[in-house]
């Protein structure tokens, strides 16, 4: 270990340290450096703007409620992360959308690559942000659609049904939308 890391993990468990004791100023510091960014990471997993919310405030009440006994034995940032993706999994779950078939799915759907077994942290949160901001920037209706069958699970017929257009009309969307992202994520070198 370098001088450098000595000094931030030193940082880092004074910092801790301090969360502990229920230190109203680290606590703030804390959720001004990280809140944006669990909250991007939170909506480019669940891609519900509300549920993300939810879920990243949830955490920072978590950690201010059970601060004596919060155990972070990584950085705090890697601890923040994993807590997010963790969180929504569970929020994913309790929706009864099986996460761990979802992103295998989107792997298949797109030639991700190993996308659920990413090793490194901001790995996945690049490459899950990246999906997320993909997904958004689809033209609304293309939107709608593409969420309809993969998030919703809706078959071809219900879409047309529910938006009152033809089911070949769905499908010229979906090969639509897929190819979009497919080239956005090889334009972001995520394929």
């Amino acid at each position: 270990m370098n001088e450098e890391e000595f000094v931030l993990k030193s940082e880092e468990k004074f910092f801790v340290s301090q969360l502990k004791l229920r230190n109203r100023h680290a606590f703030h510091k804390l959720f001004q450096t990280y809140y944006e960014q669990l909250l991007r990471y939170a909506e480019g997993i669940i891609y519900d703007a509300d549920n993300a919310k939810d879920i990243v405030q949830g955490l920072f009440v978590f950690i201010w409620d059970n601060a004596e006994t919060v155990v972070i034995n990584s950085s705090i940032k890697g601890y923040l992360f994993r807590s997010v993706r963790n969180r929504c999994l569970n929020e994913i779950k309790s929706l009864g959308i099986n996460a761990n078939r979802n992103l295998l799915y989107f792997e298949n759907l797109l030639n991700l690559g190993d996308f659920h077994e990413v090793e490194d942290d901001r790995a996945f949160e690049f490459k899950t942000e990246a999906m997320g901001e993909a997904i958004k920037s689809l033209p609304s209706k293309m939107r709608e659609i593409f969420e309809m069958k993969y998030f919703q699970k809706q078959k071809h017929k219900i879409i047309a049904e529910t938006l009152g257009i033809s089911e070949n009309t769905v499908k010229t969307h979906l090969m639509r939308a897929k190819e979009k992202l497919r080239s956005e994520l090889i334009y972001k070198k995520i394929l």
